[in-house]
């Protein structure tokens, strides 16, 4: 089994992981260091409405830079669900849409951003070179990186926010290392991400080792 960039903690926009026994495990370890282990969501959560409700007190405009697919409705249904009035960037509103019409139900009504914010709403963008050009257009704005690459001191510098919190829709080191005994396979191969995760394996008695170079190439072609 492959199981792609997978989450195991709570999601309001996707079904629960289903663990699925197999002998041999193919696993993603974008996290897969010791020094990615996410908190709580619910605290994380907590930081990001006391932050958001501050500025809005002072009059600025909270902007959350947010993957448009997965982590920005992920980060939407939270704030709506806090009765917060939220604006998407164009791609962030049409892939929401896209989640509407396969099911998922927000607790609001969809604002796509048209060039304006209103006072007491919150822009969603996703990071990269557009994000900078829509900055441009927002004043007295701070931004705010939703990532779990945020665990690492250098991200808020990285991306040029105001504020970096850990907040991934990926599995961090102890999630992913959960998964595979829950699954327990003969064999477990891992991909895309950090070496540790398969050291750590073996130390708990499992065959594991990471794929690399033409390995994870011949990996990759098998499964298109």
């Amino acid at each position: 089994m492959y199981t792609g960039d997978i989450k195991t903690r709570y999601n309001p926009t996707c079904q629960p992981i289903q663990p699925v026994p197999c002998d041999i495990l193919v696993i993603e370890s974008t996290f897969g260091s010791p020094m990615f282990r996410f908190p709580d969501q619910k605290d994380v959560l907590a930081q990001l409405l006391q932050t958001i409700k501050g500025w809005l007190n002072l009059g600025i405009t909270p902007v959350i830079l947010a993957y448009k697919t997965g982590k920005a409705q992920e980060i939407l249904h939270h704030l709506q669900n806090n009765n917060l009035d939220i604006v998407l960037e164009s791609s962030v509103y049409e892939i929401t849409r896209r989640y509407e019409e396969s099911g998922i139900k927000f607790p609001r009504l969809l604002k796509q951003f048209d060039g304006l914010v209103n006072p007491g709403e919150i822009l969603i963008i996703p990071p990269g070179r557009k994000a900078k050009e829509i900055l441009k257009m927002i004043p007295n704005k701070r931004t705010i990186a939703m990532s779990g690459w945020a665990s690492h001191s250098s991200t808020r510098n990285r991306v040029g926010a105001n504020l970096a919190l850990p907040y991934s829709d990926h599995a961090d080191f102890d999630d992913l290392l959960s998964y595979v005994k829950i699954i327990n396979p003969k064999k477990v191969y891992t991909v895309h991400g950090f070496s540790n995760l398969a050291q750590k394996l073996r130390t708990l008695g499992y065959e594991a080792r990471p794929l690399t170079g033409a390995d994870s190439t011949l990996l990759q072609l098998s499964l298109l």
